[in-house]
């Protein structure tokens, strides 16, 4: 095994193969470098790549949105639910009228359970609105899939856009 000692820089970049180990205490710097090519986390002190913290923790969230012009639910989000498993959804949700003279926001939150196939909101879903009018949400099930539904005014031109995050048990 080759030892680098006494802090050594190398102009040209430095190639190594194999496993690479720090010794001591110190701490590693990357000078902003990118570090890429990196494997998935196993033990439990592996870092995470952002590929694998979006996909598993929810790191990029999705902001989706829509225009409502009745009073009628529609659903902005669509989150599929896979079979035995347990989400926990919280929606932020934020719509207004297309002149901002009428406007809601708050969030919603429903624990949602795939029982081999079968979706039921666990409880009842806990919406908080904050409106000067009657712009509201709510989470409902369909199929296998968990909806958030937004429901704007009468004869009025509202648009709305939510940013969800979801805890899985599986």
């Amino acid at each position: 095994m080759s030892v680098i000692k006494n802090n050594q820089t190398f102009a040209n970049g430095l190639t190594l193969n194999g496993a690479v180990t720090l010794g001591g205490a110190g701490s590693f710097n990357g000078g902003a470098t990118i570090l890429s090519n990196v494997a998935d986390p196993v033990a439990a002190q592996d870092v995470v790549t952002k590929a694998y913290g979006d996909a598993n923790y929810g790191g990029s969230e999705p902001t989706d949105t829509v225009q409502t012009t009745d009073a009628t639910p529609t659903t902005i989000s669509t989150i599929a639910i896979a079979s035995d498993s347990a989400v926990n959804i919280s929606a932020y949700i934020t719509g207004a009228s297309a002149d901002f003279s009428d406007v809601t926001g708050g969030s919603v939150q429903a624990t949602v359970r795939n029982d081999s196939g079968v979706l039921t909101i666990v409880g009842t879903s806990l919406p908080i609105v904050n409106a000067s009018t009657t712009g509201t949400f709510d989470i409902v099930v369909s199929g296998t899939n968990a909806l958030v539904q937004v429901t704007g005014l009468a004869a009025t031109t509202y648009n709305w856009t939510d940013r969800y995050f979801t805890v899985v048990q599986a």
